[in-house]
Order: C-alpha cells, then sequence, then structure tokens
C-alpha cells in the first residue's frame, strides 16, 4: 500500500545487496534450537502487528518466537500476537490524526522535563503520520505523562477499543482503535540531549512508541535474557528502540551474528530502522512536518522543531540515532569529526561516526530516506553512496575512499578529490575497465558501458588503477611527481 515507507520489493533488493556485501552471511549458530532464524522483516511485523503487505499479522509469535510467554508479560500494557492498535482511523496504514497529551499537574513536570518529553514525540511526529498536541487538561483520546510512585518508567493504563478484532480474520485490514493511554517516567531521570540524562528521551520514545500501538521487538517485558529472549540478530538496540537488548552482548543468543555490531553498547535516542518502517506500517508517512527535504544532519544542521538538537551532532555529539527524511536535497555533514568514519548511506545501513571514531554503527538511515550530499571527517574515510542517486561528496581531510558501481557513481560528484583519495568500483572488471581523466571530468566504464563522474575542484595528480582486494577497481589519484 502507498502508505509503506518501502515496498515488498525494495525490501527484497535490500536484503540481497545486504546479502552479497557479507552483511548478513555466515550466520553464527544459535545458542539454542531455533526453527527459524526472524529477519529484519520479521522483527518488524512483529513490532507494529502488521507485515509487509500491510496487513495485521496475527500469527507472528507462532512463527517468529518461539518461547513461553514470560510470567510478567502485561498484555493489558502491550499487545498480544492478536492485537494491533493505532489511534484515529481503524484501518491500517492510515493517519492516526493529532492525538492530544498533557503532564498530569500532581507531577510537577518542570519545563525542561516537559522539553524532554516534547522530544521524544517528535521523534515519532516526524516519520510517521501522527501528531501531538499539548492541552492543559485531557478531554477523550490521547495520552498523559505522570511522574510515577514507583520511580520507573513504563506505560500505565491502555485503553482501546475491540471494533478491529472481528475482522482480522477477514481481509486484515482493521485495527483496534486506541483510545487513551499512561506514561509514566521515574524522578529525577530527564534532561536535554547535552546533559548526562539525555538517556531519558530514549526512554520516553519507548514508552510513547507503547501508547500509539507498537510491541517490543521480542517477547519479553521488564527484563529480557539475550540467551533465551532474543527474537533474532535485528532484536536489539541498533536496530530498534524497543528491544531491549544491546548488539554487543555476548550473552546474546545471536551475537557475532553480522546483523549485530560487537561494538554497539548504546542505546539510541530515536526510533531506529525498525522503528521507523514499524510505525509506518501502522500510519504511513508523515504529511509535511519537519523532515520534507532539503536538510542538512550532524554538524551545521538546519532541522527545525523539537528534535533539532537530537540531529545535530555539535549538540548531540555521540549520536545514536536514525535519519529519516521524506525529499530529496539532502545532507549529512560529519566535518565536526577528527577521526574518520564509515558513511553509508543506503537506506536500511548504517555510518559509524562519532568523536572517538569509536562508534559502530550509530547512525542509521530509514528506508525510503535520500541523502544525495555528504561531507565526510577530517579523518581517513570511506563514503559508499546510495546507488540510485546522483550524490555530491566532499570527502574532508584525510584520504577519503568513495565506493559504488559503475553505474552507481554516473552524474555524481566529488567536491574535493585530493592525492591519496581513492574511487573504488565495486562492480568493476580489471581485465575490462576504462577511464580517461578529462580534468573536472572521469570518465570511466567497461567494454558495453561508459560513465561519467564529475571532479569540481579539477584535482592535481594522476590516476593509478589497480584491482580491489575485496573485488572491483581501485583508481587511487596520486601525486604527478612520482611520475617523472
Amino acid at each position: 500500500m502507498d502508505q509503506l515507507d518501502f515496498s515488498a520489493k525494495d525490501f527484497d533488493e535490500f536484503v540481497n545487496q545486504y546479502t552479497r556485501t557479507n552483511a548478513l552471511a555466515a550466520i553464527s549458530p544459535v545458542k539454542s534450537p531455533q526453527t527459524h532464524t526472524p529477519t529484519l522483516d520479521d522483527v518488524i511485523t512483529y513490532v507494529s502487528h502488521v507485515d509487509r503487505s500491510g496487513k495485521a499479522d496475527v500469527r507472528i509469535t507462532d512463527a517468529v518466537n518461539h518461547h513461553a510467554v514470560p510470567a510478567d508479560y502485561h498484555p493489558t500494557e502491550y499487545p498480544t500476537e492478536a492485537e494491533t492498535r493505532k489511534f484515529g482511523s481503524p484501518k491500517i496504514g492510515t493517519k492516526g490524526g493529532v492525538v492530544n497529551y498533557n503532564f498530569d499537574k500532581a507531577s510537577h513536570y518542570t519545563e525542561t522535563e516537559k522539553a524532554a518529553f516534547r522530544v521524544a514525540l517528535a521523534d515519532w511526529s516526524n516519520v510517521a503520520n501522527i501528531q501531538f498536541k499539548e492541552t492543559a487538561a485531557l478531554q477523550g483520546k490521547g495520552i498523559t505523562f505522570i511522574r510515577p510512585v514507583d520511580k520507573n518508567a513504563h506505560p500505565g493504563n491502555t485503553h482501546w477499543s475491540t471494533i478491529g478484532n472481528a475482522d482480522i480474520a477477514g481481509d486484515g485490514s482493521i485495527a483496534s482503535t486506541i483510545t487513551d493511554a499512561e506514561i509514566t517516567i521515574k524522578d529525577k531521570a530527564v534532561g536535554p540531549i547535552d546533559t548526562s540524562n539525555h538517556y531519558a528521551i530514549g526512554v520516553i520514545a519507548h514508552e510513547i512508541g507503547h501508547a500509539i500501538g507498537l510491541s517490543h521487538s521480542g517477547k519479553y517485558n521488564g527484563t529480557a535474557d539475550g540467551m533465551t529472549a532474543q527474537n533474532g540478530p535485528y532484536d536489539s538496540h541498533q536496530w530498534s528502540i524497543m528491544s531491549y537488548l544491546n548488539a554487543d552482548d555476548p550473552k546474546a543468543r545471536y551475537y557475532g551474528d553480522p546483523a549485530m555490531s560487537e561494538r554497539n553498547a548504546w542505546t539510541p535516542y530515536t526510533p531506529m530502522i525498525a522503528d521507523v518502517a514499524a510505525v509506518q506500517r501502522l500510519y504511513g508517512k508523515p504529511v509535511g512536518g519537519a523532515l520534507t527535504g532539503g536538510q542538512t544532519f550532524g554538524f551545521n544542521s538546519n532541522v527545525k522543531g523539537p528534535e533539532s538538537d537530537v540531529l545535530d551532532f555539535k549538540i548531540n555529539h555521540d549520536p545514536r540515532v536514525t535519519i529519516y527524511d521524506s525529499g530529496t536535497d539532502n545532507t549529512v555533514d560529519l566535518s565536526g569529526y577528527t577521526h574518520g568514519a564509515k558513511i553509508d548511506l543506503t537506506p536500511g545501513t548504517f555510518i559509524s561516526a562519532s568523536p572517538k571514531g569509536n562508534m559502530i554503527d550509530n547512525i542509521g538511515i530509514a528506508f525510503g530516506t535520500k541523502i544525495d550530499h555528504v561531507v565526510g571527517t577530517q579523518g581517513n574515510d570511506t563514503i559508499i553512496k546510495n546507488v540510485d542517486l546522483k550524490t555530491v561528496m566532499k570527502g574532508g581531510g584525510g584520504n577519503d575512499t568513495f565506493e559504488s558501481t559503475l553505474k552507481g557513481f554516473d552524474g555524481s560528484t566529488i567536491a574535493d578529490l585530493n592525492i591519496g583519495d581513492k574511487i573504488h568500483f565495486t562492480d568493476a572488471a580489471p581485465s575490462s575497465f576504462h577511464f580517461a581523466d578529462l580534468g573536472k571530468l572521469l570518465t570511466f566504464g567497461d567494454k558495453s558501458s561508459s560513465y561519467h563522474l564529475a571532479m569540481t575542484n579539477d584535482p592535481s595528480g594522476r590516476f593509478t588503477q589497480t584491482a580491489d582486494k575485496f573485488g572491483g577497481v581501485d583508481l587511487t589519484l596520486a601525486a604527478a611527481s612520482q611520475f617523472a
């Protein structure tokens, strides 16, 4: 259906591409018997209770997760396998409308705390067709934020109509309608993104996810034993803010799987790749809003609204986010980092970038997001462009590698190609590859094709051609004096 962030064909192409690059290859042996290794699509379906065809999925627990329901799992707080729930119209994939919210007066939330809640609400309204409006007192449907007596974070009472349950056995297009929900966040834990209490933004976003109809990404609640409860390699914070599990946990059932980064020990501040796809299955893509094209994410950010600080890496120094944008002419700018980065602009993959260069796969690119401008760090970067977009690439300092297919580079631009930089053509055959350096234009191809790449700084030097050790062909720019 047109509200979905990506089609079944797009998703299959992503999985095939990931497999070709060994990102899903060599699956590690599981630590206990399993009849099915859940895929990313399975986890998206599990979180949303909507399959990728746009139908309510009532079989997901039996098909994916083969564990008994924990004793502390509360179906009154979280959807079970037979419940698909949303605000607004019960029609799956349609807008949630404007959901009112308020802060319980007796909780005496400070303005700083309220600001953190607004950021977390924007986390969701920026990626799905649902909006939130603050009211002094809640009347009718909506969400109430309450400071809990037990000082823990959890959803409180959630109510919904069961109009959709009878229809699930029919065409599967109808969900139950959420009427109201309560969210409680523990005392003295909430702060802005640049303080020690910034993690609470992610906690709040997680609980809001429940309030608007999302489940955990595995069958657990309160605590989760990664050895027994992990719902496949995509059930981790790396892929879902609705998960309890860290990708670097050596006790996790799928630890060592290529889908889990072993140096990824952080919790996210925004919905991650699986969450964005999941919430769009319920509500569709956002219409309008702050992320509709022309945005710069990272340094020199121009993102507006409550979420602006989260997506500004001058403020959010150690980003743990996923970037979503519905438009074009978008930029990822990492120029403020001194350590090199792996910058993959392919939707459904990750960027590894941080002040110390020690964070891995910490910036996701959501499905459907088009990044057609990139500025690298001051170090040695690997920039992997989206093969479907003409992209303007600026490596910044260091010796950078620009990577794509022959066709993927066609019509794109490298703005600052310098001595020591490399262009990696991943699908080129050394025996048939040809190129010509025409100053501000590089032409290249194989026996049956010819393409071009702009080099706007008219780089000095000379290209040397070598076979890349991982396949394809490298053109490395060397100083002309080396050939004298």
